[in-house]
């Protein structure tokens, strides 16, 4: 899976680290960019952020003007990722967090990046619920297909980018994403709003749509898994050690949340 370079051909299922980049071409190829790297799937390149309080924020022109290199994308669309530490909860938590800090400081916070970034973002958690919807994300035209899907004849296409299609009397969003920022800014929406999530992302959104014009549909993963063609069953994780071109073997122990790497 991992790379050191951009795939030439439509390889899908690769990622490339930022580190790697930056260390093929020079210590300065990618500047301040807080990116992370690559994974390549069939139409996007995701290119996640790991997120955590100390973050101290990102300039979303300026990772893209990095991101959007054809070299990197390789004929893919870019796709934002927001990750982190602990569930969706928490990590919906430290990309909401607004650390204090000097007005010499001129980042915009994580959350705000969402609506100022070019193309898709996303949260995704690392947990098995978040390599569910980073499957059904990878799926090329996901949401056109399953909105056209549920709303069958009465489907029209919407007249805003925060939704995904409307009837004449409603607005739908098809919510895998889970963009916070998108179902704020829709849910001030006059006209009646359905928002359909992943169960994982039922509690944050039930919440968010409450005393207001917006309704949270559950679409179970297993349903969602069966109408694009994907497996249940999540690939087994390869745990082999690393093993170098001599034939040794390269240990990487985890490291406690208290502990320091030593040199």
């Amino acid at each position: 899976m991992f790379a050191e370079s951009p795939p030439a051909e439509k390889q899908t299922d690769i990622f490339v680290p930022a580190f790697a980049l930056r260390r093929s071409h020079n210590a300065n190829f990618f500047g301040n960019a807080k990116l992370t790297g690559f994974y390549y799937a069939e139409d996007f390149a995701f290119i996640p952020y790991y997120i955590t309080k100390d973050s101290g924020g990102v300039y979303p022109e300026i990772e893209q003007r990095h991101f959007r290199a054809e070299m990197l994308l390789q004929g893919r669309k870019p796709h934002i990722l927001y990750t982190g530490e602990g569930n969706l909860k928490k990590l919906i938590e430290t990309i909401s967090y607004k650390k204090e800090r000097s007005s010499k400081v001129t980042t915009t916070y994580y959350k705000d990046a969402m609506g100022l970034f070019n193309c898709p973002v996303a949260i995704v958690p690392m947990d098995e619920e978040g390599m569910r919807q980073l499957r059904i994300l990878s799926v090329p035209d996901y949401r056109q297909r399953l909105m056209k899907n549920l709303l069958g004849e009465d489907y029209l296409p919407p007249t805003s980018n925060l939704f995904d299609g409307r009837t004449k009397s409603e607005n739908f969003i098809i919510g895998f994403d889970c963009n916070i920022l998108r179902f704020e800014n829709a849910v001030k929406s006059k006209k009646p709003t359905s928002i359909f999530v992943l169960p994982s992302q039922e509690d944050y959104v039930a919440k968010l749509v409450d005393g207001t014009n917006a309704k949270c549909f559950v679409i179970k993963f297993a349903d969602a898994e069966r109408y694009f063609g994907l497996p249940h069953e999540l690939p087994s994780l390869d745990r082999t050690p690393f093993q170098t071109g001599k034939g040794g073997y390269v240990d990487v122990p985890l490291l406690g949340k208290n502990k320091k790497a030593g040199r």
